[in-house]
């Protein structure tokens, strides 16, 4: 026999899907499910692109590794560090923390329609590409099997890449709509907080950039550089999450002392100038220059974000207060996933 005849429908209707949900930093963004193919494609050839050349970025810093001698300063094995390895590490760390960043922007960029960080993301595929071009012709003597393959996901991926981000900012809009409706000031406002906590991001990135600059900017590594570090890069996480916060909750207090706090790095980018033309310094001059050409572009970064948080703490009140690290999320994130993957596998 058939089932029994109820006009009950509530069982028989299932409400839609949301297609805005929060993650877990209390950002707004899409879901899985609201993406089309060009975006997935875009997101897979991206991830793999930047996480092939992280990865063969790594392997060859720890080539260099036995030459560093991190440790034991002053030890005779310094003899054997040349100024060449000095280059060659401290570039190569550059280059993985900006294809992290890269790979942060796929996702960032994409799942919460934030146009600026897919502009950053193109122009660092840009800067990738060129970094593994001039460097596989400028060192032709160090050449290996790495840096080759390197090059050739770089050349070969790196077009597809930006060509695909491109495609993919044209169809920007649907988010925000979502969020504010269509009212031009709740836009503007939007926007304008949107390209505040994409210069969050560029901010860390640089920050952290300045640091791996700062740590290899001489012939030996002194414990206090491996402390800086250590040190340095979660203190700017933890900055960039007050900042985040500050804007979000419309915390006027909090974006005071985070305005205040945005003086710590500027002040010391130019006391480790300063050092590094003062003091008999052993590294290199390029490296040297590199160094105060990346304290300059943070400073200007800060300087910028400064000037975007005090127009967004003057449109508070205006109805787009959030919330923030929702933990709830992760359940959420999990679950959607679940379903994505069953979904595609029936």
């Amino acid at each position: 026999m058939g089932e029994p005849y109820t006009d009950d429908t509530s069982q028989l209707i299932r409400p839609p899907p949301p297609q805005v949900i929060h993650d877990v930093l209390g950002y707004e963004r899409r879901t899985w499910r609201s993406l089309r193919r060009l975006d997935w494609t875009f997101m897979a050839i991206s991830t793999v692109s930047m996480g092939a050349v992280a990865g063969l970025t790594i392997t060859r810093m720890v080539q260099y590794a036995p030459a560093l001698k991190l440790f034991v300063p002053g030890a005779s094995e310094y003899a054997n560090r040349t100024s060449t390895q000095s280059i060659d590490f401290a570039f190569a760390l550059l280059l993985l923390v900006n294809t992290v960043f890269c790979i942060y922007y796929v996702y960032s960029g994409l799942l919460r329609e934030r146009l600026f960080e897919m502009y950053m993301y193109i122009g660092g595929v840009a800067v990738v590409v060129l970094y593994c071009v001039s460097e596989w012709f400028i060192n032709e003597s160090r050449r290996s099997t790495i840096k080759d393959v390197r090059l050739g996901v770089a050349v070969v991926l790196g077009p597809v890449n930006i060509i695909l981000a491109v495609l993919v900012v044209r169809s920007f809009g649907w988010l925000e709509f979502r969020i504010v409706g269509a009212s031009e000031t709740l836009q503007k406002i939007y926007r304008q907080r949107s390209f505040y906590f994409s210069f969050l991001a560029f901010d860390l990135q640089a920050a952290a950039s300045f640091i791996a600059l700062a740590m290899t900017d001489g012939q030996e590594l002194f414990m206090w550089k491996i402390i800086l570090t250590a040190v340095g890069i979660p203190l700017s996480v933890i900055y960039t999450l007050i900042g985040s916060i500050a804007v979000k909750r419309e915390l006027k207090w909090l974006c005071a002392l985070f305005a205040t706090l945005s003086i710590l790095v500027p002040a010391y980018v130019i006391f480790h100038t300063i050092r590094l033309f003062l003091e008999d310094s052993s590294g290199t001059t390029f490296l040297i220059s590199s160094t105060c050409f990346a304290g300059i572009l943070l400073i200007l970064v800060r300087f910028i974000m400064l000037i975007q948080l005090l127009i967004a703490a003057k449109n508070f009140g205006r109805g787009m207060r959030s919330e923030v690290l929702n933990f709830d999320a992760v359940a959420g994130e999990i679950h959607e996933l679940r379903d994505l993957c069953f979904g595609c596998c029936r």
